[in-house]
Protein backbone atom coordinates (compact mmCIF):
# COMPACT_ATOMS: atom_id res chain seq x y z
CA UNK A 1 0.00 0.00 0.00
CA UNK A 2 2.49 2.57 -1.14
CA UNK A 3 1.56 6.25 -1.40
CA UNK A 4 -1.70 5.73 0.40
CA UNK A 5 -4.09 8.63 0.31
CA UNK A 6 -7.39 7.01 1.22
CA UNK A 7 -8.17 3.36 1.86
CA UNK A 8 -11.42 1.45 1.67
CA UNK A 9 -11.85 -1.51 3.97
CA UNK A 10 -14.60 -3.90 2.91
CA UNK A 11 -15.49 -6.13 5.84
CA UNK A 12 -17.93 -8.95 6.39
CA UNK A 13 -19.59 -7.82 9.61
CA UNK A 14 -20.64 -4.55 11.18
CA UNK A 15 -19.12 -5.11 14.63
CA UNK A 16 -16.22 -7.55 15.10
CA UNK A 17 -14.27 -6.70 11.97
CA UNK A 18 -14.74 -2.96 12.45
CA UNK A 19 -13.58 -3.19 16.07
CA UNK A 20 -10.44 -5.12 15.08
CA UNK A 21 -9.53 -2.80 12.22
CA UNK A 22 -9.99 0.34 14.29
CA UNK A 23 -8.07 -1.12 17.24
CA UNK A 24 -5.14 -2.09 15.00
CA UNK A 25 -5.02 1.36 13.45
CA UNK A 26 -5.22 2.93 16.91
CA UNK A 27 -2.49 0.79 18.49
CA UNK A 28 -0.09 1.27 15.58
CA UNK A 29 -0.93 4.98 15.37
CA UNK A 30 -1.77 4.76 11.67
CA UNK A 31 -2.95 8.11 10.38
CA UNK A 32 -4.65 7.50 7.06
CA UNK A 33 -7.97 8.62 5.67
CA UNK A 34 -10.25 5.62 5.45
CA UNK A 35 -13.77 4.39 4.98
CA UNK A 36 -15.13 1.09 6.24
CA UNK A 37 -17.80 -0.53 4.12
CA UNK A 38 -19.74 -3.32 5.79
CA UNK A 39 -20.74 -5.89 3.17
CA UNK A 40 -23.02 -7.66 5.62
CA UNK A 41 -22.67 -11.23 4.39
CA UNK A 42 -19.97 -13.76 3.56
CA UNK A 43 -17.35 -14.34 0.90
CA UNK A 44 -19.48 -16.74 -1.14
CA UNK A 45 -22.24 -14.17 -1.43
CA UNK A 46 -19.56 -11.72 -2.58
CA UNK A 47 -18.49 -14.18 -5.26
CA UNK A 48 -22.04 -14.58 -6.52
CA UNK A 49 -22.54 -10.83 -6.61
CA UNK A 50 -19.25 -9.88 -8.25
CA UNK A 51 -18.05 -12.84 -10.30
CA UNK A 52 -20.83 -15.32 -11.01
CA UNK A 53 -21.46 -15.32 -14.75
CA UNK A 54 -18.57 -12.92 -15.35
CA UNK A 55 -15.63 -15.33 -14.95
CA UNK A 56 -14.56 -14.81 -18.58
CA UNK A 57 -14.64 -11.01 -18.26
CA UNK A 58 -12.85 -10.52 -14.96
CA UNK A 59 -10.49 -7.87 -16.30
CA UNK A 60 -13.44 -5.56 -16.83
CA UNK A 61 -15.07 -6.07 -13.43
CA UNK A 62 -15.49 -2.89 -11.36
CA UNK A 63 -15.84 -3.97 -7.71
CA UNK A 64 -17.31 -0.72 -6.45
CA UNK A 65 -19.79 -0.62 -9.31
CA UNK A 66 -20.88 -4.16 -8.48
CA UNK A 67 -21.36 -3.16 -4.84
CA UNK A 68 -23.41 -0.16 -5.92
CA UNK A 69 -25.84 -2.49 -7.65
CA UNK A 70 -26.61 -3.90 -4.19
CA UNK A 71 -26.29 -0.64 -2.23
CA UNK A 72 -27.01 2.19 -4.64
CA UNK A 73 -27.57 4.87 -1.98
CA UNK A 74 -24.25 4.46 -0.17
CA UNK A 75 -22.06 7.52 -0.90
CA UNK A 76 -18.87 5.67 0.08
CA UNK A 77 -19.03 3.72 -3.17
CA UNK A 78 -18.77 6.94 -5.20
CA UNK A 79 -15.45 7.94 -3.65
CA UNK A 80 -11.92 7.36 -4.98
CA UNK A 81 -9.48 5.17 -3.05
CA UNK A 82 -5.76 4.50 -3.34
CA UNK A 83 -6.17 1.04 -1.76
CA UNK A 84 -8.98 -1.44 -1.25
CA UNK A 85 -8.75 -4.09 1.50
CA UNK A 86 -11.23 -6.95 1.89
CA UNK A 87 -11.51 -8.96 5.14
CA UNK A 88 -13.63 -12.11 5.06
CA UNK A 89 -13.92 -15.47 6.84
CA UNK A 90 -13.11 -18.83 5.22
CA UNK A 91 -16.58 -20.14 6.15
CA UNK A 92 -16.25 -23.66 4.68
CA UNK A 93 -19.51 -24.65 6.38
CA UNK A 94 -21.46 -22.50 3.91
CA UNK A 95 -23.24 -24.69 1.36
CA UNK A 96 -21.78 -22.49 -1.40
CA UNK A 97 -18.20 -23.20 -0.33
CA UNK A 98 -16.07 -23.99 -3.36
CA UNK A 99 -12.31 -24.46 -3.59
CA UNK A 100 -12.32 -23.03 -7.09
CA UNK A 101 -14.37 -19.95 -6.28
CA UNK A 102 -12.48 -18.90 -3.17
CA UNK A 103 -9.18 -19.50 -5.00
CA UNK A 104 -10.35 -17.33 -7.88
CA UNK A 105 -11.17 -14.50 -5.50
CA UNK A 106 -7.86 -14.74 -3.65
CA UNK A 107 -5.98 -14.65 -6.95
CA UNK A 108 -8.07 -11.76 -8.25
CA UNK A 109 -7.87 -9.67 -5.08
CA UNK A 110 -4.08 -9.83 -4.77
CA UNK A 111 -3.03 -6.18 -4.79
CA UNK A 112 -4.64 -3.39 -2.77
CA UNK A 113 -3.81 -0.67 -5.29
CA UNK A 114 -5.40 -2.57 -8.17
CA UNK A 115 -8.42 -4.88 -7.76
CA UNK A 116 -8.08 -4.95 -3.97
CA UNK A 117 -6.33 -7.18 -1.44
CA UNK A 118 -8.26 -10.05 0.18
CA UNK A 119 -7.37 -11.29 3.66
CA UNK A 120 -9.00 -14.60 4.63
CA UNK A 121 -9.39 -15.66 8.26
CA UNK A 122 -9.35 -19.38 9.05
CA UNK A 123 -11.84 -20.52 10.12
CA UNK A 124 -13.10 -17.03 11.01
CA UNK A 125 -12.13 -13.64 12.42
CA UNK A 126 -11.90 -14.86 16.04
CA UNK A 127 -8.72 -16.73 15.14
CA UNK A 128 -6.79 -13.57 16.06
CA UNK A 129 -7.78 -14.20 19.70
CA UNK A 130 -6.97 -17.91 19.74
CA UNK A 131 -3.83 -17.64 21.86
CA UNK A 132 -3.71 -19.43 25.20
CA UNK A 133 -0.68 -17.40 26.25
CA UNK A 134 1.78 -14.86 24.87
CA UNK A 135 3.91 -16.35 23.48
CA UNK A 136 1.92 -19.48 22.68
CA UNK A 137 4.25 -22.22 21.46
CA UNK A 138 1.32 -24.46 20.53
CA UNK A 139 -0.25 -21.91 18.18
CA UNK A 140 1.91 -22.80 15.19
CA UNK A 141 0.29 -26.25 14.94
CA UNK A 142 -3.18 -25.37 16.23
CA UNK A 143 -6.08 -26.74 14.20
CA UNK A 144 -9.82 -26.92 14.70
CA UNK A 145 -12.14 -29.74 13.69
CA UNK A 146 -14.45 -28.82 10.86
CA UNK A 147 -17.43 -30.39 12.64
CA UNK A 148 -17.03 -27.91 15.49
CA UNK A 149 -16.92 -25.02 13.02
CA UNK A 150 -19.95 -26.42 11.20
CA UNK A 151 -21.86 -26.57 14.49
CA UNK A 152 -20.99 -22.94 15.28
CA UNK A 153 -18.76 -23.89 18.20
CA UNK A 154 -15.56 -22.06 17.24
CA UNK A 155 -16.35 -18.77 18.99
CA UNK A 156 -17.19 -20.75 22.13
CA UNK A 157 -13.84 -22.58 21.92
CA UNK A 158 -11.96 -19.30 21.58
CA UNK A 159 -13.91 -17.83 24.47
CA UNK A 160 -12.81 -20.69 26.71
CA UNK A 161 -9.20 -21.00 25.56
CA UNK A 162 -8.07 -17.46 24.74
CA UNK A 163 -5.93 -15.57 27.23
CA UNK A 164 -7.49 -12.28 26.07
CA UNK A 165 -11.02 -12.03 24.69
CA UNK A 166 -11.96 -8.34 25.05
CA UNK A 167 -10.82 -6.13 22.17
CA UNK A 168 -9.98 -3.22 24.48
CA UNK A 169 -7.36 -5.41 26.22
CA UNK A 170 -5.28 -5.86 23.07
CA UNK A 171 -2.18 -3.68 23.04
CA UNK A 172 0.45 -3.08 20.38
CA UNK A 173 2.76 -5.59 22.08
CA UNK A 174 0.02 -8.21 22.00
CA UNK A 175 -0.75 -7.46 18.36
CA UNK A 176 2.96 -7.75 17.54
CA UNK A 177 2.94 -11.24 19.01
CA UNK A 178 -0.23 -12.13 17.12
CA UNK A 179 1.04 -10.82 13.79
CA UNK A 180 4.47 -12.42 14.06
CA UNK A 181 2.96 -15.72 15.21
CA UNK A 182 0.60 -15.77 12.24
CA UNK A 183 3.42 -14.94 9.83
CA UNK A 184 5.45 -17.84 11.20
CA UNK A 185 2.42 -20.09 11.04
CA UNK A 186 1.64 -19.25 7.42
CA UNK A 187 5.25 -20.08 6.63
CA UNK A 188 5.03 -23.32 8.61
CA UNK A 189 1.81 -24.35 6.87
CA UNK A 190 3.34 -23.97 3.43
CA UNK A 191 6.90 -25.11 4.12
CA UNK A 192 6.79 -27.22 7.32
CA UNK A 193 9.77 -25.19 8.47
CA UNK A 194 10.31 -23.09 11.54
CA UNK A 195 11.57 -19.52 11.02
CA UNK A 196 14.93 -19.65 9.30
CA UNK A 197 14.97 -16.06 8.08
CA UNK A 198 14.08 -12.63 9.39
CA UNK A 199 10.40 -12.11 10.05
CA UNK A 200 10.17 -9.63 7.17
CA UNK A 201 11.75 -12.11 4.76
CA UNK A 202 9.36 -14.77 5.95
CA UNK A 203 6.39 -12.47 5.41
CA UNK A 204 7.50 -11.52 1.92
CA UNK A 205 7.84 -15.20 1.01
CA UNK A 206 4.29 -16.16 2.03
CA UNK A 207 2.08 -17.24 -0.83
CA UNK A 208 -1.55 -16.81 0.22
CA UNK A 209 -2.71 -19.05 -2.60
CA UNK A 210 -0.54 -21.88 -1.30
CA UNK A 211 -1.95 -21.35 2.19
CA UNK A 212 -5.47 -21.63 0.81
CA UNK A 213 -4.62 -24.78 -1.17
CA UNK A 214 -3.27 -26.46 1.95
CA UNK A 215 -6.29 -25.41 4.00
CA UNK A 216 -8.62 -26.78 1.33
CA UNK A 217 -6.71 -30.08 1.21
CA UNK A 218 -6.65 -30.37 5.00
CA UNK A 219 -10.38 -29.77 5.09
CA UNK A 220 -11.01 -32.38 2.41
CA UNK A 221 -8.70 -35.08 3.72
CA UNK A 222 -8.68 -34.60 7.50
CA UNK A 223 -11.78 -32.49 8.18
CA UNK A 224 -9.63 -29.95 10.00
CA UNK A 225 -8.58 -26.32 9.51
CA UNK A 226 -5.40 -24.60 10.61
CA UNK A 227 -6.26 -21.69 12.90
CA UNK A 228 -4.80 -18.69 11.07
CA UNK A 229 -5.62 -15.00 10.98
CA UNK A 230 -4.45 -13.02 7.97
CA UNK A 231 -6.54 -9.86 8.48
CA UNK A 232 -3.89 -8.59 10.90
CA UNK A 233 -1.43 -8.65 7.98
CA UNK A 234 -2.88 -5.48 6.51
CA UNK A 235 -0.73 -3.59 9.02
CA UNK A 236 2.33 -5.31 7.50
CA UNK A 237 1.28 -4.26 4.02
CA UNK A 238 0.67 -0.73 5.24
CA UNK A 239 4.13 -0.42 6.81
CA UNK A 240 5.99 -3.50 7.97
CA UNK A 241 8.31 -1.46 10.16
CA UNK A 242 5.39 -0.65 12.47
CA UNK A 243 5.48 -4.14 13.97
CA UNK A 244 9.25 -4.01 14.50
CA UNK A 245 9.27 -0.79 16.49
CA UNK A 246 8.99 -0.91 20.27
Amino acid sequence: MANKTKILLIVEGAKREVELVEKLLQEYKVKVEREIYVYGTNIYELYEKVFLGNEDEMDSIDLLQKLKEKDSNNPILDEKFSDIILIFDYDPQDNRYSEERIKLMLDYFSESTENGKLYINYPMLESYKHFKSFPDEEYIKRKVDFELVKKGKYKEIVGKEAKITKINKFTKDVFNEIIISNIKKANYITSNLEDLKSIKEIYNSINESDVLDIQNNLLLNEKQIYVLNTSVFFICDYNFELILKN
